[in-house]
């Protein structure tokens, strides 16, 4: 996570991270997120539900996603 005004992490391509490794990732940063919001820190919830953004639209771009299951992915259904 980064703090107020520091620099956001560029992602590169999505082939830079593994599919599994990047959903683990997503999932950890999602109980973050809703922790940090339970602790009415919300700047840092938001600055992880963009950071959520960016990693779900890697993770949607892979070719081999069935529409469905892009859906469910972009929607947070992703469980």
């Amino acid at each position: 996570t980064h703090a107020v005004g520091e620099a956001k992490g560029e992602y590169k391509t999505k082939g830079d991270i593994p599919r599994n490794e990047l959903r683990q990732i997503v999932h950890e940063m999602e109980k973050q997120m809703k922790e940090a919001a339970k602790n009415l820190e919300f700047e840092r919830a938001a600055a992880l539900r963009d950071e959520l953004y960016e990693l779900k639209n890697l993770l949607a771009q892979d070719e081999n996603l069935k529409p469905w299951e892009r859906i469910k992915l972009l929607t947070g259904d992703d469980d």
